[in-house]
């Protein structure tokens, strides 16, 4: 693999949370309800950008192509930003005195009776299955000796 390559796969893996980043400063919250929202709620931003990343991954994972390895790369990025903006936002929520308890595949608030499909974990479940060709074969190059490109 040629250097330029590594550098296009960087630059495309870090563009999502780019772009997810620049949202967090966006009030989508007001585009996206009929209602206007008032921004005094902390866990908006971190939420902002997880929003993005989720619609990134999703339309992304539509695209996919093994051939089209910048696809991969960008579905990859953009589940690692959504996953670290998921749990940026329930970490805010905890330091606003909320008790979250997190479940295989579902999280709840305690108190209030909700229990909410735990969307990172299935973000990163999902990248994980989409990516498993690549790490058998990185595992069983690994265990060759061999180098992996």
């Amino acid at each position: 693999m040629k250097v330029e390559d590594s550098v296009v796969d960087m630059a495309v893996l870090i563009a999502p949370a780019l772009v997810s980043s620049i949202f967090t400063f966006v009030p989508i919250e007001n585009i996206l309800s009929e209602f206007i929202v008032p921004r005094t709620f902390v866990w908006y931003i971190p939420w902002r950008g997880a929003f993005v990343s989720f619609v990134l991954w999703l339309a992304s994972g539509f695209l996919l192509s093994d051939e089209k390895r910048f696809l991969k790369m960008f579905f990859l990025g953009s589940a690692i930003s959504f996953t670290a903006f998921h749990y940026w936002t329930l970490l805010v929520e905890i330091f606003n005195g909320y008790n979250i308890v997190i479940y295989p595949f579902f999280y709840t608030i305690e108190g209030s009776g909700i229990l909410a499909l735990d969307l990172g974990q299935i973000a990163i479940l999902t990248t994980l299955f989409v990516f498993s060709k690549n790490i058998r074969e990185f595992l069983a190059k690994r265990k060759k000796g061999e180098n992996f490109t």
